[in-house]
């Protein structure tokens, strides 16, 4: 388990990808935080606990949502999705980085 001082002092950083109900139960007892988390299976898209909208890869990202996993999916006729996004979820940071800044 991870320690919740080491979670909450880096709150403001963090996506928090919960793996079981335990994990979601432990992250809702912390009390004065704002951390955001989500769980997920294969659902098209995901609520996080700061109510970001977390798109599956593949799937039509929703203007303001969090982009997964583009360098898996993205094509040209769909490239103007990934830049209407909140924020992107990648391997590839630089990609995306040198993508944005031009």
């Amino acid at each position: 388990m991870i320690d919740q001082e080491w979670l909450i002092s880096r709150q403001d950083f963090l996506w928090i990808h919960c793996k079981n109900a335990d994990a979601i139960n432990n992250l809702l007892d912390i009390k004065n935080s704002s951390l955001n988390f989500f769980w997920h299976q294969n659902d098209n898209y995901t609520i996080t606990s700061k109510k970001n909208v977390w798109v599956y890869p593949g799937q039509r990202v929703i203007p303001g949502s969090v982009c997964v996993l583009p360098e898996n999916w993205i094509t040209l006729d769909r490239q103007d999705e990934v830049f209407q996004s909140y924020a992107i979820c990648t391997d590839y940071v630089h990609k995306f980085q040198h993508e944005f800044a031009s």
